[in-house]
């Protein structure tokens, strides 16, 4: 017979991570108070460490709000112009 997929077996890379909602908060909090603090600008390296996440995860939120921003500024625009 084949090899047995285990596939679904795997984990997160995180198993303890909370939820979607919650883990959001939680970076919020986190990156606020950096911005509170005048921590200043951040780099991708200095956002994972204090969040517990890696480089491409941030990279990867980062892209889906400049992708978001730029939706709504899209938006923004056909609405001026009408």
């Amino acid at each position: 017979m084949g090899r047995k997929s285990t596939y679904h077996n795997y984990k997160s890379y995180a198993p303890n991570e909370p939820p979607s909602q919650k883990r959001t908060e939680k970076i919020d909090a986190i990156l606020r108070e950096a911005v509170e603090l005048g921590m200043g600008p951040l780099t991708s390296d200095a956002i994972a460490r204090m969040c517990g996440m890696s480089k491409q995860n941030v990279f990867q939120i980062e892209k889906r709000a400049i992708r978001k921003l730029r939706r709504i500024l899209h938006r923004e625009i056909d609405e001026h112009k009408r």
